[in-house]
C-alpha cells in the first residue's frame, strides 16, 4: 500500500515523498529536502528537522559545559556527496554553574547534497541517514534514528518543496554572516582572552555574545563583558580551566542584538580572529568587573543614594518620625528598621524584576525606565502634591491611604515604616548615587540571580542608616527632643515637595508633547542633538567629542549641570579645544539611546563620555562631577593624545 501511495506522489504531485518521521527521546527527527526532485549533476539542499517536547533542547557544534553535537551519518547511492553539516545559531542556555549552546523548539541542519550526472530521469532515489542526538531537560536522554527519503530524477531544475520553504528560510536568516566590513583580531593574558572587532562604519552594538567552535577555549557560564572603543568593541572572555594548547586564531561566531550591517540584519557574525603574540594587560580598563566588587559598588551606591537630592528630604523625615516613635516606645525601635528594610528590598526586588523581564522580552531599557512613562510620572507628581499639602496640614490622609499619611506625619504603625521604605524607593528612581552606574551595568548583563543579588545590595545600602539608627537609637542623640520645631521642619520639607511635584508636572507635560520650554536644559554650552550617525562621523575625523547622556526627570543630571557643566570655565574649554558637545536626551524612551548606554556598559543615567582628539578610546565620568573635575578631565585627555603623538617621531 505505501508503494502504491509513493507511486501515486511522484507522478500526480510534484512533491518529495517524505517518510514519516521517527520519535526518540522526546524529539521527532524527519529527513527533509528543500526541493521535490533531483536533477543529474545539480547539488541541492536537504537536512535533519529535529522537534523537540517544551523545555527539552538539543546541542550546537559546540555543546558548551556538558552535552553531545548532533550527528548525522549519510547511506547515499553511489555518486552521491554529502557536505558538512550547516550549524544555525544556538542559544545560550544557563544552567549554574554551566552553561551550554543549544536549540529549544526546532532546529534545520542543513546539508548539501551533490547528485552524480550520470544519473537518469525517471529514477527513485532513496536517501539514507543515521541521526543521533542527545536531548535534555533535568535529565539527558540519548535519542537515534534511522530515516529516509525519496526523490524522482528529473531533467528540469528542481521545484521548491512549498512544505520545506518556510523552514529552509527562517535557518538560513540564521546562518552566521561570512562576509562582513567588520575586522577582528584577539589578545591573550594569562587567565582571559580580548577579542576586538571594528568597522569603518561604527554601528552601535549591544548583546554581543561570542560563542567558540573549541569547547575548551573559554569559560562558558562566565559572563562576557562588552567595552567601546574607537571604531568598534573590545569582547572580555575568561579562559577556559582546561584550554593549554597554542592558540593561532579565535574562531566562532559573535551575537549581536542589532545585526552586523545595522537595521536588525544578520544577527551572527563567524569570525576568525588571529592572535597577536603579545599579552593583553589583565588589568585594562575593560576588564570584567568581579561579582564582588559589583556587590560592594552596589551597598556603596545604595548608600550613597540617600544623600541624592531625590531622597535626602524624604528620608529626613522618617528619620525625624522614628525619634517620635522611640520616645513613645510603643513598638521597639529595631523592628521599624526592619520593616523600613523590607519595603525597601520589595521594591527593588519589583524593579529587578521588571528589568529582566522587559530586557528579556527584547526591550533596552534601564534604571529609571518608569519614569519615562508620562502616566507613571503624572501618578508621582500626584502625589507628591498630596504629601506636600499633607505635611502643611491642609487635611489628614484618608483610610485608603493610612500608610501614605502615616509615613509623613508620625504614625508608629509597622506598615508605615514598610511604606517608607517603598516610597523612598520610588522617590530615588530618578537620582544615580555614585557607584551604582557601574553596579547597575553590570548587574543588567548577568543571570537573573545575579542581577537580584545586585539589587538587593543595593537596596540594603540604601535602607542601612535607618537600620542602624533604628537599632542604636543613641546616635541621634545630638537631636533635639520632639517639639514644635518638627512642626516647621515638616512645612519646610512640604515646600521641598511642592517644588518636586512641579518638577515632574513639567515633565509629564514635556513627554506628553505639550510645547514647553525646557528651563535650563540648554545651558551655556551650544549642545548639539545627539545620534549614533553624528558620533560615527565626528569620530571618524578625529574630532574631540562631549557625550552627556541625560534626562529631565534626572534630579542628578540636574545638579551635575548647574554646578559643573553650565560654568564659564567649562565652556571656554570646549570653545578652546574645539570640543563639539552632543546631548543624549533620554526623558522619553529611545532604544537607540539606551543601546548606545549598554555600549559603555551602563544601564543608567548620567553618564558622561569624552573623546580625545585623534582615535582615542572613551573616557567616562564619575556620575557626580564638578567644573574643576571635567576640565582636569578634558586636559589629561588631550594632554595623552599629545604623547601619544610623540612616541614615532621621538622613535625616530
Amino acid at each position: 500500500m505505501k508503494k502504491t501511495l509513493l507511486i501515486l506522489c511522484l507522478v500526480f504531485f510534484p512533491c518529495a515523498a517524505q517518510a514519516e518521521p521517527v520519535r526518540s527521546a522526546h524529539t521527532e527527527a524527519e529527513l527533509v529536502s528543500e526541493v521535490t526532485s533531483i536533477q543529474p549533476g545539480t547539488p541541492f539542499w536537504a537536512g535533519l528537522h529535529l522537534k523537540m517536547e517544551p523545555r527539552w533542547h538539543t546541542y550546537w557544534r559546540n555543546p558548551g559545559d556538558s552535552g553531545l553535537p548532533t550527528q548525522i551519518k549519510w547511506n547515499l547511492p553511489e555518486g552521491f556527496e554529502a557536505g558538512a553539516l550547516q550549524w544555525p545559531q544556538p542559544e545560550k542556555v544557563d544552567l549554574p554553574p554551566l552553561a551550554v549552546y543549544a536549540y529549544e523548539n526546532e532546529v534545520l541542519l542543513p546539508v548539501q547534497i551533490t547528485p552524480p550526472a550520470s544519473l537518469t530521469p525517471g529514477q527513485d532515489i532513496e536517501l539514507k541517514a543515521k541521526a543521533t542526538w542527545l536531548a535534555c531537560e533535568e535529565v539527558c536522554i540519548p535519542g537515534q534514528a534511522e530515516l529516509s527519503l525519496h526523490l524522482p530524477v528529473k531533467a528540469e531544475v528542481p521545484a521548491p518543496d512549498p512544505a520545506k520553504a518556510t523552514v529552509f528560510a527562517e535557518t538560513r536568516a540564521r546562518f552566521p554572516l561570512r562576509e562582513s566590513e567588520w575586522r577582528a583580531e584577539a589578545f591573550t593574558g594569562k587567565k582571559q582572552f580580548v577579542l576586538r572587532i571594528t568597522s569603518p562604519n561604527a554601528y552601535l552594538l549591544s548583546g554581543l555574545s561570542f560563542f567558540p567552535y573549541d569547547e575548551k577555549l573559554i569559560d562558558h557560564a562566565a559572563p562576557q563583558t562588552a567595552r567601546k572603543i574607537e571604531s568598534g568593541y573590545e569582547l572580555i572572555l575568561k579562559r577556559g580551566n582546561l584550554f593549554t594548547g597554542k592558540l593561532d586564531a579565535l574562531e566562532g561566531i559573535l551575537v549581536s542584538k542589532e545585526g552586523w550591517r545595522g537595521a536588525g540584519s544578520e544577527t551572527s557574525l563567524e569570525i576568525k580572529a588571529p592572535v597577536t603574540p603579545r599579552d593583553f594587560p589583565e588589568s585594562a580598563g575593560g576588564a570584567p568587573m568581579k561579582l564582588g566588587a559589583a556587590l560592594v559598588f552596589a551597598f556603596l551606591g545604595g548608600l550613597i543614594l540617600n544623600l541624592m537630592p531625590c531622597v535626602f528630604p524624604v528620608l529626613s523625615i522618617k528619620i525625624l518620625n522614628f525619634v517620635e516613635q522611640a520616645s513613645e516606645q510603643k513598638i521597639k525601635p529595631g523592628l521599624h528598621g526592619i520593616a523600613f528594610t523590607a519595603g525597601v528590598l520589595v521594591s527593588f526586588w519589583l524593579l529587578a524584576g521588571a528589568l529582566i523581564f522587559f530586557r528579556a522580552a527584547g526591550h533596552e531599557i534601564g534604571w529609571g525606565f518608569q519614569l519615562q512613562s508620562p502616566v507613571f510620572v503624572g501618578f508621582l507628581a500626584v502625589l507628591f502634591l498630596i504629601l506636600s499639602l499633607s505635611l502643611f496640614g491642609f487635611f489628614e490622609i484618608g483610610l485608603s491611604l493610612t500608610g501614605l499619611g502615616g509615613f509623613l506625619t508620625g504614625k508608629s504603625g509597622l506598615g508605615n515604616s514598610f511604606f517608607g521604605g517603598v516610597l523612598a524607593t520610588v522617590i530615588a528612581t530618578p537620582c544615580t548615587a555614585p557607584f551604582m552606574g557601574a553596579a547597575l551595568g553590570f548587574a543588567l548583563t548577568q543571570p537573573p540571580a545575579v542581577s537580584l543579588a545586585v539589587f538587593t545590595l543595593l537596596g540594603l545600602g540604601m535602607a542601612f542608616p535607618y537600620l542602624l539608627l533604628s537599632f542604636f537609637p543613641r546616635l541621634l542623640a545630638f537631636v533635639p527632643r520632639p517639639g514644635p520645631w518638627m512642626s516647621g521642619l515638616k512645612k519646610f520639607m512640604g515646600v521641598l515637595l511642592l517644588a518636586t511635584a512641579a518638577w515632574l508636572g513639567w515633565i509629564f507635560f514635556l513627554q506628553s508633547g505639550a510645547h514647553v520650554t525646557t528651563p535650563g536644559h540648554g545651558g551655556k554650552i551650544a549642545w548639539e542633538t545627539y545620534s549614533d550617525e553624528r558620533l560615527a562621523s565626528l569620530r571618524a575625523s578625529g574630532t574631540p567629542v562631549f557625550v552627556d547622556f541625560t534626562a529631565a526627570w534626572c534630579l542628578t543630571c540636574k545638579v551635575n549641570e548647574k554646578i559643573a557643566l553650565d560654568q564659564d570655565r567649562v565652556k571656554k574649554k570646549f570653545e578652546e579645544l574645539k570640543i563639539v558637545p552632543l546631548k543624549a536626551d533620554w526623558t522619553s524612551r529611545d532604544e537607540r539611546i539606551a543601546r548606545a548606554l549598554a555600549g559603555y556598559g551602563r544601564s543608567s543615567i548620567p553618564l558622561y563620555v569624552l573623546y580625545g582628539p585623534g582615535h582615542s578610546e572613551p573616557v567616562l565620568l564619575p556620575e557626580i562631577i564638578t567644573a574643576d573635575l571635567v576640565v582636569q578631565a578634558v586636559d589629561k585627555v588631550f594632554k595623552a593624545a599629545v604623547d601619544e603623538e610623540k612616541k614615532p617621531k621621538e622613535a625616530l
